[in-house]
């Protein structure tokens, strides 16, 4: 039993500074630690936004150690970005474990994560039933691998295995046969699993996390096959991404691409040779000829299954190039649009055209399911005994074709009332990327969550509040309006800010001599505004922009300019996220052009990043489905969509483009903001208000630029160690 109070741990001369060499005491860290210590043993919800720099990481992990050790119940802690959850078990969970030695933490992955033995050794033994012939080598690479692995995972691989091999030897939930598989006892998930289970803290992400939400809402909240074990208790890091990420899981999504590779594993023909499932099954039943049953089935396996294989496959394509051709009469704007929202008023015409196909498609593979069904019986009771992953993988295949099916039924079965719809595509494509519905409003969800599963629930960000208020976040989540939460658990909200001394170490600057950024002009005369900055801090320039027409329209005018310059230039898109950072933390004289995956996550401590641009303010593109929805559903309750939905949404955005400059507390740096509106809007001000409070210059691009380059060169001390 740790009885000693929390703050023991943070105070100077207290446990972490005696464990951690140039510890430092911050009273924000302790603040936040003493209010994650109380929500976690009151049992309330605790709504924390703690600044860059105040320690998160270990003002929960400790008290959430403790409190897990005392209860003998695990916490669960969940992060968005791998990088936090690399930083949490790889640096941050070894020092707590030194401060608590019993404490047991475990990063939980998802199955497809991880290498399937019995998948892996099916793929071996017969190569061109389920595998293309042309990815041999890369089979016995990988094969050499799972034989000396530990580990078992993806990450633990030091080659890229191509995409379609991976996806044939990877565990499955929905075909995994648990304890009758064979390699049951040295299967690396299992083993994973069982180590849960007594496990004081589970790392998760916040997809695993909603996905177990998902399985717990459709089985049942005390089901043995949800994800992740029994837990009591939840600290969501990075928790103003937990919105969109409830609704990823709580939606549909029906690809061109997936169905495609669904069709595929069932059967495929590459160089005159067929691979797949029902290839697989036709060598089975041929086997066992002499068994009455098993040769009446190979006859139609041969003479009906592939036909009705082959009439389902168009039947979905159909449904699809009927969905991915209805927004075409609705005028060019729809048109060209890469997302198109079906809405009420758009039912009749919609069910009118994609009904048929679709209730045509659902026929013929519940059809094709049921024989996969009839094929697995007597594959099971052969007297040789079964072949156990070939099974497995009959079973995927048919949980599969179910999913696929009722998709279908979703997609003509309309519910306007919690979901929204909507096509994605490619511009002026014939047939779509992707349908998808999700909910409008993800708060119902996320209070049936809490009343079912947690006794206390802490959420954390440095992105939380907007101008000092939680509203936002409260409503969008559910958590507003009621003192107590699923009739038990207050709610507590606390504004944490960063120790990092802004006003001393951060200029923000404000271009006015652009056009509005809705004006076509805005675009034209953007990179002279941007090369005169990028100019002015010598390189070391993170750029963000809102859509990647207007990064790469920037590209284009300005690399050879930078490049004759000496700068590198890295652009989203040209190499891995992972690599471009890699080459510009390496500092020198870089620039980094983004898009929304750079508006977070992105440390880059140091002289290596000593100016951040903000291109335009990020609202949510007007057009955006789910946007609209969200926006329709507030206004019908009387409230201000523009007020309660998009300007904050866009406001806390800002706030983590902002985050990215001040890392440590030797950074020094500014932060450009090119949109002209943040001046001239009334709700300039909002924006400006919810940002750190530093330095404001303002003016034309070249004044502005002067002024960042004589800030960036005015040398001021360090904080003195601690």
């Amino acid at each position: 039993m740790h009885t000693a109070d929390v703050s023991s741990y943070f105070q100077p001369g207290g446990s972490l500074s005696r464990i951690l060499p140039g510890y430092e005491h911050r009273p924000q860290q302790l603040e936040l630690a003493a209010g994650i210590e109380r929500a976690l043993r009151q049992g309330e919800i605790g709504i924390f936004e703690a600044g860059t720099g105040t320690g998160k990481s270990f003002a929960y992990l400790i008290p959430a150690a403790r409190f897990a050790i005392e209860r003998g119940r695990p916490v669960v802690v969940s992060t968005y970005t791998i990088s936090l959850q690399e930083q949490l078990v790889n640096k941050d969970i070894p020092v707590v474990r030194r401060l608590f030695p019993e404490l047991r933490a475990v990063l939980v992955k998802g199955w497809s994560n991880y290498i399937c033995r019995l998948r892996l050794d099916a793929a071996l033994r017969s190569p061109g039933e389920l595998i293309d012939a042309s990815i041999g080598d890369s089979l016995l690479r990988l094969a050499a691998w799972a034989e000396s692995t530990s580990d078992g995972t993806r990450s633990d691989l030091s080659f890229e295995p191509p995409p379609s091999l991976w996806e044939e030897v990877c565990a499955e939930s929905d075909g995994c046969l648990k304890a009758d598989c064979p390699h049951y006892s040295g299967c690396p998930i299992f083993r994973d699993r069982m180590a849960m289970v007594g496990a004081h803290l589970l790392i998760v992400n916040h997809h695993l996390l909603f996905a177990d939400l998902a399985v717990r809402r459709e089985l049942g909240w005390e089901t043995e096959q949800a994800v992740l074990p029994g837990y009591d208790a939840v600290v969501l890091d990075e928790a103003h991404h937990v919105e969109d990420a409830a609704g990823e899981y709580l939606g549909r999504a029906l690809s061109s691409a997936g169905v495609a590779q669904l069709f595929s594993r069932l059967q495929r023909q590459r160089q005159g040779r067929r691979s797949g499932v029902l290839p697989a099954i036709e060598a089975a039943l041929e086997r066992r000829l002499g068994d009455e049953a098993c040769e009446e089935a190979l006859v139609t396996l041969r003479t009906e299954s592939a036909g009705i294989l082959h009439s389902a496959h168009g039947a979905v394509g159909r449904f699809l190039e009927s969905a991915g051709s209805f927004a075409a009469p609705q005028g060019d704007a729809a048109r060209d649009a890469s997302a198109f929202r079906i809405t009420p008023e758009l039912k009749a015409e919609w069910l009118g055209r994609v009904a048929g196909p679709a209730g045509e498609a659902a026929a013929l593979v519940d059809r094709l399911a049921g024989q996969l069904q009839h094929f697995r019986k007597l594959l099971e009771e052969g007297e040789d005994g079964p072949d156990h992953a070939l099974l497995a993988r009959i079973d995927a295949a048919r949980r599969r074709l179910s999913n696929l099916s009722r998709a279908l039924g979703e997609f003509t079965d309309l519910d306007f009332e919690n979901l929204v719809y909507w096509i994605e595509r490619a511009p002026k494509a014939a047939s779509p990327a992707r349908l998808v519905s999700a909910p409008i409003d993800v708060g119902p969800h996320v209070l049936e969550w809490i009343e079912h599963q947690c006794e206390a629930l802490v959420l954390t960000s440095a992105t939380l509040a907007v101008n000092g208020s939680f509203e936002y976040t409260r409503r969008r989540l559910g958590l507003w309006g009621a003192s107590e939460i699923a009739g038990r658990l207050s709610v507590r909200e606390r504004l944490i800010e960063s120790p990092f001394d802004y006003g001393e170490r951060a200029v923000l600057g404000l271009v006015s001599d652009l056009p509005d950024p809705n004006e076509r002009a805005f675009r034209e005369e953007l990179p002279e505004a941007l090369f005169h900055l990028v100019t002015a801090s010598d390189g070391r320039a993170l750029v963000l922009f809102t859509s990647y027409a207007l990064l790469a329209a920037a590209e284009r005018a300005l690399r050879d300019r930078l490049e004759a310059l000496g700068f590198a230039l890295f652009v989203q898109g040209e190499a891995p996220r992972s690599r471009i950072l890699a080459r510009f933390r390496e500092g020198g004289r870089s620039i980094l052009f983004g898009t929304d995956s750079f508006w977070e996550g992105v440390d880059v401590p140091g002289d290596a990043l000593s100016l951040v641009i903000v291109t335009r303010l990020p609202f949510d593109v007007p057009t955006d489905p789910l946007a609209s929805a969200r926006a329709e559903r507030i206004r019908s309750r009387g409230g201000s969509p523009f007020h309660e939905y998009t300007l904050p949404r866009a406001a806390l955005k800002l706030k983590q483009g902002f985050g990215r400059l001040i890392r440590t507390q030797s950074d020094r740096g500014a932060v450009v903001l090119c949109d002209r509106r943040a001046q001239t809007k009334p709700y300039g001000k909002y924006f400006l208000d919810s940002l750190p409070k530093c330095r404001l210059v303002t003016g034309a691009a070249r004044r502005v630029a002067d002024e960042v380059r004589r800030f960036l060169s005015d040398r001021i001390p360090s904080p003195p160690a601690t």
